[in-house]
């Protein structure tokens, strides 16, 4: 590692943080527009309530690069769409935030717990 900051090709420390507000309704509409692939909170996975967001944030981001990979690969053009529609298939049927109903929060927690894999539950 130390020879890739003495390159510039990485750089050492913390060089800024940002936040903002994040999705937190199911994913959005769209997750891939022109090119450009969201993955994780980007994309809307997020689960603030239980952690599930990370597992989500794992599987999609692995979608991603498998997407890219594939459409590097062929050059075809629509490579790239086959990304949202693995996600959508691969998500949990996860009832709303809850804000419509209390009880619903409890469903998602539920569905979010069942669906991330036993090994990593604590």
């Amino acid at each position: 590692m130390a020879g890739l900051i003495a390159e510039g090709q990485i750089f050492d420390g913390i060089l800024g943080a940002t936040g903002g507000l994040l999705p937190v309704n199911g994913p959005l509409g769209k997750m891939q527009v022109d090119g450009v692939l969201l993955a994780g909170d980007a994309g809307g996975l997020s689960e603030p309530f239980c952690g599930g967001g990370v597992a989500l944030a794992v599987m999609s981001g692995e979608y991603a690069g498998a997407s890219i990979s594939r459409a590097h690969e062929s050059q075809l053009d629509g490579s790239l769409d086959e990304y949202e529609e693995a996600v959508r298939a691969a998500l949990p049927p996860v009832p709303s935030l809850g804000l419509d109903a209390p009880e619903h929060m409890v469903d998602r927690l539920v569905c979010m717990a069942g669906w991330i894999s036993p090994d990593a539950r604590l």
